[in-house]
């Protein structure tokens, strides 16, 4: 996940797996409540999230989800092998286990960090525009990804 964001840059958009958002969101969620006192962690947090809805609304208000992102998008592919579990010969099929990442820039859903107070959002991929990346021969996959924008 790129880190920090800045006024007119897009957003990068990495499709995940459900364990590594759940990360994401889980030190992302925690960090403020790190150092001083409870009162002044509780308020920071609920302004946090407070700024967080309002950008997603924000963000989401006037966005086409069956647009692409204006002009030519570039969609990079990254396969993180986790382990293969089985291969045969007789059928002729391998199945693997690992994740299937999506990067791209997406300037639609762009903002000033340091204006907002947040620098990372998820959202649900049936709120964005998603690439149409296809693995050929195919026989079937599990979904369980998130999207977090830094």
């Amino acid at each position: 996940m790129a880190a920090g964001t800045g006024r007119g840059r897009g957003m990068r958009a990495c499709l995940r797996g459900v364990a590594a958002a759940a990360a994401v969101i889980l030190l992302a969620g925690c960090a403020p409540l790190v150092e001083g006192s409870s009162v002044m962690r509780r308020s920071k947090a609920h302004e946090l999230h407070a700024n967080k809805t309002r950008l997603h609304r924000t963000l989401l208000q006037d966005y086409n989800r069956v647009m692409p992102p204006p002009g030519m998008t570039a969609v990079a592919v990254q396969l993180l092998l986790y382990s293969i579990v089985e291969v045969s010969t007789a059928r002729q099929t391998i199945k693997l286990q690992g994740w299937w990442r999506h990067y791209w820039d997406d300037e639609r859903l762009s903002w000033d960090a340091d204006e907002w107070g947040v620098d990372t959002l998820i959202f649900s991929k049936s709120d964005i525009w998603m690439p149409d990346n296809v693995i050929y021969e195919l026989i079937s996959s599990e979904d369980a990804g998130e999207i977090a924008f830094t």
